[in-house]
């Protein structure tokens, strides 16, 4: 099976790790230490992963499309 292909235009950003396994933090120390820092306006850190799936649910600015993918089989061609 193919691999996914790339999220174009979404780009995780600083104090963003990818997803490795459950249970691990998905932002940085600084990142959540900003998130809260006194005197800053409050910021909500969204899991984009996450995010993303809420939005492919609810069909809110995301367009889902089926693709087939077919291949040939050289050895049926080859025993005609």
């Amino acid at each position: 099976m193919p691999e996914d292909p790339p999220r174009v235009g979404i780009h995780p950003g600083r104090g963003y790790r990818p997803r490795r396994r459950r249970g691990d933090r998905r932002f940085t120390r600084d990142a959540r230490k900003e998130a809260s820092r006194d005197g800053a306006p409050p910021v909500d850190l969204v899991d984009r992963d996450l995010l993303l799936d809420k939005l492919k649910e609810l069909r809110l600015g995301v367009d889902v499309v089926a693709v087939e993918q077919a291949s040939l089989n050289a050895d049926w061609f080859e025993s005609i």
